[in-house]
């Protein structure tokens, strides 16, 4: 998978996919871009943005974590 994520504060929700988001705002936006592999595990950080782009055939799953005393 293709991640490119973006700072808080840089980041935006869309319904597009994010390769058509990508053609539409670039040299808007830098995200950082990278490539997971079979068996990576990815940590976004709470407040960051993402979007994810297949390369392959894949699986996904995908689980937010709480801290009960952060809001």
């Amino acid at each position: 998978k293709r991640w490119f994520i973006f700072p808080p504060m840089k980041g935006m929700y869309t319904t597009k996919p994010i390769g058509q988001w990508l053609r539409n705002h670039r040299g808007q936006v830098k995200p950082l871009v990278f490539t997971q592999y079979a068996g990576d595990i990815v940590y976004i950080p709470r407040f960051w943005a993402h979007g994810v782009l297949n390369i392959k055939e894949s699986v996904g799953i995908a689980a937010e974590f709480a801290h009960p005393y952060v809001t």
